[in-house]
């Protein structure tokens, strides 16, 4: 049911970017090649995995897996090393909720917020003066991550240290995403993007027993080019 909620939102971005890319394939307007551009996006998806761990025989809910919201916002610097592949750096918010499980409420009305950094490798057709690929760039991305999870309980699971409800917990994690995705220029400085992406990490708190746990999503959003452009008519 998950995955159903991020196949509702590919329908129009996919047939939109298709009609985009071949709209100015007739036209003569060209841009030239920049080394450098950020990107700034928002994301939407779903997190992966069991809705119950075994805990040394104890079957106990799981809390990613049984999230059924999971969006974010990201920013992102590129830079071009060679023609065909670029290196880069991002950082991004992703915040998680609506907990349920059937079986049990141990974590209902608690919410996750994931900060993260990343460092990414990514690979990319080559740039070209005339035709799709001089506004066109596919891509495929690789990046290590690590980041802080920040869990806010509605209600107490344990008592300790005579802390009051609200319970929360700040737990480090490392993990790693890859990306495939889309860039078509529309302006000589500006231009959108479309992607999807997986993302494993691995995790160990005090407040729940899950070990890893791992996401899927659809970004999209804006990139600027940061060299100087020019537009050339032919």
């Amino acid at each position: 049911m998950k995955q159903n909620n991020i196949k509702r939102y590919l329908t129009w971005p996919i047939i939109s970017l298709l009609t985009f890319i071949a709209a100015p394939l007739q036209g003569s307007a060209q841009f030239i090649e920049n080394k450098v551009d950020i990107q700034l996006g928002a994301s939407l998806g779903g997190l992966n995995g069991p809705s119950t761990i075994n805990e040394n025989g104890f079957i106990l809910p799981s809390l990613f897996g049984n999230f059924y919201r999971y969006y974010g916002y990201g920013l992102k610097a590129n830079y071009q090393v060679q023609r065909k592949w670029s290196v880069g750096a991002g950082v991004s918010l992703r915040q998680s909720g609506n907990w349920s499980y059937l079986e049990d409420n141990t974590y209902e009305g608690s919410a996750n917020t994931q900060q993260v950094l990343s460092i990414h490798i990514r690979v990319h057709n080559g740039f070209s003066d005339l035709g799709i690929f001089n506004r066109v760039k596919f891509y495929a991305e690789l990046a290590p991550e690590i980041g802080l999870s920040l869990l806010k309980l509605r209600y107490p699971i344990v008592f300790a240290y005579g802390e009051n409800f609200p319970m929360r917990e700040s737990t480090a994690f490392f993990g790693l995403k890859a990306t495939t995705g889309i860039q078509a220029i529309i302006a000589p400085r500006v231009g959108f993007f479309l992607a999807i992406s997986y993302h494993e990490s691995w995790i160990n708190g005090l407040l729940f027993n899950d070990k890893r746990f791992g996401g899927h999503q659809l970004e999209g959003g804006f990139f600027f080019r940061l060299s100087e452009d020019k537009r050339f008519y032919l």
